[in-house]
């Protein structure tokens, strides 16, 4: 209410009185009015720009995520992230050479609604109780894609997305230490590839997310594997019919072994064409027969310190590995 209205007539006409009366009156409700409007403007879901990052300051964590954008350094074909050579004065062309121990990445400042999503997870992380619920939500929150979590107890647990996400949610999942976690425990995150570079021996054929063996006689003469290598990597794949003999896993060196397939793949899983599997290291049969159904899904990771073995998400083995890179791979030996 303004007080100034209520003055009567012969005093409205008086400033300096007028002023008296403003400052005295509406002075007090204006600050009042302003105190009030302050919890509103700080509060976390309505909050914009300089109170976001006040906030951000109270829960402890910047907008300024480091490394979440990638520069494109100029590289080989091989890799889907090199740029070409440049073009003097035309800097959209191509990209610079990489220097040892420059960065690969540039800072992002977050905008108004994924901070106060970043800011939500923080909150959650600050008040973690250690349960897996509370870690599903934070990742909920940030990535907003179906996930996995593998805990073999190994003080290392696999987060794996199963939907493609941004660099910035990428970098906010592996690079800032956001997700609420015990002490002690380390999360390795893995984001799915934008596209699988087949390669294929002997009379295998491999598209999209699909291999097989499409002649030829029964024997370990045939593979498909990713050109690639991964120091981290999850590998899924659901098993055709309980006839069929082949193996999946991961291969250091996918052509190891032309005549022999499936001694390249070092940690996997083989059907062995009767309705029963096994954990395969090397071509050597590990452990115990496991009965399968058609349908079923073998997953196969390595976090860089364990590989660990699932059937239908259950874990069955889990093998220390040493430090090195594994490529997905297909060894066949039923044709069809």
């Amino acid at each position: 209410m303004d007080y100034t209205t209520l003055v009567t007539s012969e005093h409205r006409s008086k400033p300096n009185f007028m002023a008296v009366v403003d400052a005295l009156c509406n002075g007090a409700g204006s600050i009042t009015t302003t105190a009030q409007s302050i919890a509103a403007l700080f509060d976390l879901d309505s909050s914009v720009g300089d109170q976001l990052d006040i906030l951000g300051q109270w829960i402890g964590q910047s907008r300024d995520i480091p490394n979440s954008i990638a520069i494109n350094y100029f590289g080989f074909s091989d890799n889907p992230n090199a740029a070409t050579f440049g073009e003097v004065g035309n800097s959209s062309v191509g990209g610079p050479f990489y220097d040892l121990g420059q960065s690969t990445g540039s800072s992002a400042l977050l905008d108004d609604a994924t901070y106060r999503t970043v800011l939500k997870a923080k909150i959650l992380s600050n008040q973690f109780d250690g349960s897996t619920p509370a870690l599903e939500a934070a990742l909920q929150l940030i990535a907003g894609v179906p996930f996995a979590i593998y805990d073999p107890g190994t003080l290392v647990v696999a987060i794996v997305l199963s939907a493609a996400v941004s660099s910035v949610t990428q970098a906010l999942l592996s690079g800032i230490d956001l997700l609420p976690r015990p002490g002690g425990v380390q999360y390795v995150p893995m984001f799915p590839l934008a596209q699988w570079t087949w390669a294929v021996t002997g009379t295998a054929t491999a598209s999209g997310t699909t291999a097989q063996k499409a002649t030829g006689a029964a024997a370990w003469d045939s593979s498909a594997y990713d050109a690639t290598t991964y120091p981290v990597i999850a590998m899924t794949w659901t098993v055709p019919a309980t006839t069929d003999e082949l193996a999946g896993g991961l291969a250091s060196t996918p052509t190891a072994d032309p005549t022999n397939t499936i001694a390249a793949i070092n940690y996997g899983f083989e059907t062995d064409g009767t309705g029963g599997a096994y954990v395969s290291e090397g071509g050597t049969q590990v452990g115990s027969r496991i009965v399968i159904a058609a349908g079923d899904t073998f997953t196969v990771y390595s976090d860089g310190v364990n590989v660990v073995y699932l059937h239908n998400g259950q874990i069955v083995r889990v093998t220390a590995v040493s430090a090195g890179s594994f490529a997905p791979m297909f060894a066949f030996y039923t044709v069809g």
